[in-house]
């Protein structure tokens, strides 16, 4: 007989199939085959997350290198400030209409504050706002 694959199965209690005059020989899964497989993926998996690493490291180091480079020509300076200062300029600008739309905010808060009180005067008193037309 020939030597044939060995495969980790088991097949009804059978060692050997015999298929297009091809013996293969059938070994039931053992523990250590299993291991191995776990030990396999681990391995795969860790070189996966080196590999991974390897690269984020490799992008970072390709654009640290890009901004020396940046600075070493005085036109790409130029260019820098002038980013800069657009940037600058948006930040202020937002932080403007912020602070505008909280002063607005806070001034309608203020007014309904006061068209309550009004209104409890006014209900204390017994008078109805339609009165003070014309």
């Amino acid at each position: 007989m020939r030597k044939g694959l060995e495969i980790g199965l088991s097949v009804g209690g059978k060692n050997q199939i015999r298929l297009l005059n091809l013996v293969v020989t059938v070994k039931p899964a053992t523990k250590q085959i299993v291991e191995n497989i776990a030990n396999e993926e681990n391995i795969s998996e860790e070189s996966f997350f080196q590999a991974s690493r390897k690269q984020v490291e490799e992008r970072v180091e390709r654009s640290f290198v890009r901004v020396q480079a940046m600075f070493r020509s005085k036109r790409a300076q130029e260019e820098y400030r002038k980013m800069k200062l657009e940037h600058n300029q948006a930040s202020v600008c937002i932080m403007t209409l912020y602070f505008n739309h909280l002063k607005a905010r806070e001034l309608v808060h203020l007014l309904w504050s006061v068209v309550k009180v009004v209104a409890k005067e006014l209900e204390a008193k017994q008078v109805s706002p339609l009165d003070f037309e014309n």
